[in-house]
């Protein structure tokens, strides 16, 4: 399908076993949105691409952080957003990846 989209540009089965290039993908496409979260203005972000993280910047002391959850039985849309108080909270279950 990739080789017929593209017009023969792109055909990941051109080698031997082919190539998922999924993975690469995601992660450019995080660091594509981190570029427009800063030409905005924001000081500090963290994109999540199924997994892939990228960031840049952090929480301002003494300022609210942000911090948006995907719904999980809705993952288009947030279940909520959570302001921590100048810093971020830990880690607390696995990743959109499942790790």
């Amino acid at each position: 399908m990739a080789r017929t989209i593209t017009g023969g540009w792109f055909d990941p089965w051109s080698i031997p076993g082919g190539v998922d290039p999924t993975g690469y993908v995601k992660g450019w496409a995080a660091q594509r949105s981190l570029d427009v979260l800063r030409r905005s203005g924001i000081r500090g972000a963290l994109v999540n691409a199924a997994g892939d993280t990228a960031s840049f910047g952090g929480p301002q002391h003494d300022v609210a952080f942000r911090i948006g959850i995907v719904d999980p039985a809705d993952t288009q849309h947030l279940a909520c957003v959570v302001e921590t108080p100048g810093r971020l909270p830990r880690r607390a279950s696995t990743n959109a990846a499942g790790t």
